[in-house]
């Protein structure tokens, strides 16, 4: 079963049963995941979830003492998840924003993220977001990258056309379909390793710090969160999980 599938899979029965695992699991907080993201949230050649954001959690309940049971959503369907407390928290290189600190609560930055245009290096006519080579220019569905290139939509003349996993916009840019992408420098940067003529323009387009969403009606487990992620910030145990993987 090819990565794509057994995701398509894992969401249909984790949907399913989110709900039966919030109820049943009453001492247990569940938390919303989509691995679509290396290095902070993907599965691995083992069809293991992994990367930065599966370890933080693990290493916030350790010292917490907390229960956790994950649930896989699509990355839209996780901040709404969050906002109406059907899971208690989520997280997956989601960037704390005012619209969605509206919606949920947020816990303390574990990470700061900067959006970045990529380009075929051929592309010498482009050398940032507002150069006039960019015809149609890629992103992912509900990203902040989705938000800020719509911000930016109506001052240049660019087509804009929406991708749901990263990996296919990558493919887009390199077979030429579009002439630019948008997202997150790191992630970004990681998918492009495979694409030798794939490279980044620019400076960066904004600077977003990645957080963790808590059910609005559980302040008490947003101060944990804060609590567990202060301590492994403070023992070093932060710096190694995201040296560790960016290293694989």
């Amino acid at each position: 079963m090819s990565k794509k599938l057994f995701i398509i899979f894992l969401l249909a029965v984790c949907v399913m049963l989110s709900a039966a695992f919030h109820t049943v699991c009453a001492d247990t907080i569940t938390v919303a995941l989509h691995p679509d993201s290396k290095p902070f949230l993907y599965l691995n050649d083992k069809n293991e979830i992994a990367g930065i954001d599966i370890e933080l959690i693990h290493a916030i309940s350790g010292i917490e003492d907390l229960q956790v049971r994950f649930v896989l959503m699509n990355f839209d369907e996780m901040i709404k998840a969050a906002a109406s407390c059907k899971v208690d928290a989520a997280i997956s290189s989601m960037t704390r924003t005012e619209e969605r600190e509206e919606l949920a609560l947020f816990t303390e930055p574990y990470f700061i993220a900067s959006q970045i245009l990529f380009i075929k290096n051929s592309r010498e006519d482009i050398t940032s977001i507002d150069s006039e080579g960019i015809r149609k220019i890629g992103i992912k569905v509900d990203s902040t990258a989705e938000t800020k290139v719509n911000e930016l939509a109506g001052q240049y003349p660019f087509e804009i056309l929406s991708f749901d996993v990263y990996s296919d916009m990558f493919e887009a840019l390199e077979n030429a379909e579009i002439d630019a992408a948008v997202t997150d420098d790191m992630l970004g940067k990681l998918y492009i390793e495979q694409y030798e003529d794939i490279v980044t323009a620019g400076a960066p387009i904004t600077e977003e710090p990645y957080a963790i969403a808590v059910c609005p009606k559980n302040p008490e487990l947003l101060e944990t969160l804060n609590a567990g992620l202060s301590e492994i910030r403070n023992n070093g145990t932060l710096d190694l999980i995201v040296m560790d993987n960016l290293s694989k």
